[in-house]
């Protein structure tokens, strides 16, 4: 254990180092820049999660992966699409639909 953690605090030193001198060659633009990026992307993830949660598994908030309703902790994607497929919950498609 004592391996372990000792390679965790290398492994985080190191990133810390990295992501500094990464940080340090941006300039003003690019910062501002990378800040937007991942801000929006923040916001990108926290639209695929429903306040109410999965049927079944209200804890549950993502809507693109969590473990399925028998699989355990075994995770699945596309949940809707998946269980419904698995459950034999198909739709139909009509013609008019597809114009």
């Amino acid at each position: 254990m004592q391996n372990a953690a000792d390679s965790l605090a290398r492994s985080a030193e190191h990133y810390r180092q990295t992501l500094s001198h990464a940080q340090a060659g941006l300039g003003d633009g690019q910062a501002e820049s990378l800040r937007t990026l991942n801000q929006r992307l923040m916001e990108s993830e926290r639209k695929l999660t429903n306040d109410d949660g999965l049927p079944r598994r209200p804890w549950y908030k993502h809507l693109l992966y969590a473990p399925g309703v028998y699989s355990g902790y075994g995770v699945k994607t596309l949940l809707g699409v998946r269980e419904g497929i698995e459950q034999k919950r198909g739709f139909e498609v009509s013609p008019a639909s597809l114009s």
